[in-house]
């Protein structure tokens, strides 16, 4: 995988982006929308809703980095707000206790 000024790639092919549609903001204070860029990645089984804030100071750019069998390489949502595995690496499967919300 591989974050390139915050275009995800997984096994060199670039996630598509769209724009993010209202039922994912209604959640979003007025004054986060007026701060933040939204979107939606185009995953292989889903769309998930992305931020972004250029202000903030993020690691925009990351590997490419290849990982280990049995890990999982997680990055928040809110990207440029969250301290993820870009900083700290692949997380074992045994380490997760939960799933992502559907």
């Amino acid at each position: 995988m591989e974050l390139r000024q915050n275009r995800l790639f997984l096994n060199g092919q670039g996630i598509e982006y769209a724009p993010s549609g209202r039922e994912f903001l209604r959640y979003s204070s007025e004054k986060d929308r007026l701060a933040h860029e939204y979107a939606l990645e185009n995953l292989p089984d889903h769309l998930h809703p992305v931020a972004a804030n250029g202000r903030t100071p993020a690691l925009r750019s990351f590997g490419p980095y290849r990982v280990p069998e049995g890990h999982y390489f997680l990055m928040g949502d809110n990207r440029d707000e969250s301290f993820d595995c870009r900083y700290f690496g692949a997380v074992e499967r045994r380490r997760i206790l939960a799933g992502p919300p559907r």
